[in-house]
């Protein structure tokens, strides 16, 4: 393995592990936040669409934390692939910078479908 290829390597490692400890971070403080405001009546979350979650970012409640990390560790696949696409096409390697657009693509069309 060359040195650039060692360097995309631990670029990816590092990127996953802030994804997942972001995710983590929000998770474990919008859980705490839950059972502050309310710790009689601990109930399901609900799921908030974008356009909801980005309509209360304002607000720090949990819900919205909870909702966010959710979001992150979703989103983390995706971070990864555009990275790739991007690492891949700067250094003009076509064919994997197209395999990984490829996949962007696919990635994208599953998460616009399943928000509809």
């Amino acid at each position: 393995m060359n040195a650039t290829s060692e360097r995309l390597n631990l670029l990816l490692a590092r990127l996953l592990l802030g994804c997942i400890w972001g995710s983590l971070v929000l998770l474990t403080v919008g859980v705490i936040l839950v059972v502050i405001e309310n710790p009689r009546q601990i109930h399901p979350l609900p799921l908030l669409s974008p356009a909801e979650l980005l309509s209360r970012m304002r607000i720090a409640r949990g819900e919205v934390l909870v909702n966010l990390g959710l979001l992150v560790i979703l989103l983390t696949p995706i971070v990864r692939v555009v990275t790739l696409a991007i690492y891949f096409l700067t250094r003009k390697e076509g064919k994997y910078g197209l395999v990984s657009l490829l996949t962007l693509f696919l990635l994208l069309s599953d998460l616009f479908a399943a928000l509809r």
